[in-house]
């Protein structure tokens, strides 16, 4: 009981973001080094200082804070030019407001309509290309709710900057930026979004940030072919010199099942579409990981492969390779290129024998081999049967 109570004590007091407080000590979030205790609160929607109040100490100007689920915004009365109202916005963390839709608009109208002043200030302007409205913030405009015959640029001087007035059904027009509004800022979103080209769900290297999706985008990058609605990063990996999941390498898979993949074939010179590329009888794979032999020389499969010298077809002398099968003792030869002796073993596998034993003549090892044997002479002969039948044999 003393020891389970010293350690609930010190896992207590451990202080997880390093900021100088744990729980014991106040910090309302340990995972946050920013929030503490004694913390500057900011107009962030968060109780940085833990006192329990999020934006309070003034951290926020004098603007009425509403927040729409992920978006928080603020309502500021005191009348500005737009620019000092986008500056004073900037100043909190915060944007002159992007509307991005119709909800979003409704949102922002019924909130501003319960204040006192009719026209607010938004983030929407022309002041860079007459006649070409960007929101201030850099997200695309996506909505509009432009009053009759607006935006005219009727001002004398111009009008770059857009206006919400909450007096005519909080409809959009365009105004002289130096005039004094109200504003409404946005804190920012940080959700990016994907141009989606080809409509496969996943989105190239164009992206944004917007709280809402713009048409075409998505949440889901990484597509290296953003015109061709087949690649993209969850598409299966073909035979067609193409990468078409994504992952940065091209035909990697095993495709025609001979046990290697797409650098294995490559570095054999073998073909991937191809199990069996001088059709010789024997998989591209098992030629080079096994026998050693060529995978582009019919002349050199491994004629003899294994204990009882099952692979000629005739009859013969034991141990050669004249194509005819082999008569006397299965092992007359137990050197290398025998029937099936012990150093065949490591002659075919260019290396230690099966389970480091078969140079004793291990049971095991020649019953695995034998077996390893009578499937390939089985692949072989059934072969040899179907190029018969294709040639009219």
């Amino acid at each position: 009981m003393t020891l389970l109570l010293t350690v609930t004590a010190i896992a207590a007091a451990t202080d997880a973001d390093g900021d100088g407080f744990d729980l014991a000590a106040g910090d309302c979030n340990d995972a946050d080094r920013n929030v503490h205790p004694g913390a500057v609160e900011q107009c962030s929607g968060v109780d940085e200082d833990c006192s329990g109040i999020a934006d309070d100490d003034g951290a926020c100007p004098s603007c009425a804070t509403e927040t729409d689920g992920e978006r928080q915004y603020l309502l500021c009365e005191d009348e500005l030019a737009w620019m000092d109202a986008r500056a004073e916005c900037s100043a909190v963390g915060y944007e002159l407001v992007s509307i991005g839709s119709e909800d979003e608009d409704d949102f922002v109208d019924l909130y501003a309509g319960l204040l006192l002043l009719d026209e607010w200030w938004l983030g929407l302007n022309d002041r860079a290309t007459e006649g070409t409205f960007v929101w201030a913030s850099g997200e695309p405009v996506t909505y509009t709710d432009w009053l009759l015959l607006q935006p005219d640029d009727g001002a004398i001087f111009g009008e770059d900057c857009v206006e919400m007035n909450v007096s005519v059904l909080a409809q959009w027009n365009d105004a002289d930026c130096a005039n004094h509004k109200g504003y409404i800022c946005e804190l920012p979103c940080t959700a990016t979004w994907f141009l989606d080209g080809d409509g496969d769900g996943y989105g190239g290297s164009t992206s944004l940030v917007s709280c809402i999706p713009p048409e075409d985008y998505v949440v889901a990058g990484g597509d290296c072919n953003d015109g061709a609605a087949d690649v993209c990063p969850s598409a299966t990996e073909s035979l067609n010199n193409v990468d078409d999941d994504c992952d940065g390498a091209i035909d990697e898979d095993d495709f025609d099942g001979d046990g290697l993949d797409g650098d294995g074939e490559a570095a054999a010179g073998t073909d991937p579409g191809d199990a069996d590329t001088d059709d010789d009888g024997y998989d591209d794979g098992l030629e080079v990981d096994v026998f050693g032999s060529d995978p582009l020389d019919p002349a050199d499969p491994p004629t003899d492969p294994g204990p009882g010298d099952t692979g000629d077809t005739g009859g013969g002398t034991p141990g050669d390779t004249d194509g005819a099968a082999d008569t006397g003792s299965p092992d007359p030869d137990p050197g290398a290129g025998g029937a099936g002796g012990p150093d065949d073993a490591v002659a075919w596998y260019g290396g230690p024998a099966l389970c480091g034993c078969a140079a004793t003549g291990s049971p095991i090892a020649t019953g695995l081999l034998g077996a390893l044997v009578a499937l390939l002479t089985s692949a072989r002969r059934m072969r040899a049967r179907r190029d018969d039948v294709r040639g009219g044999r």
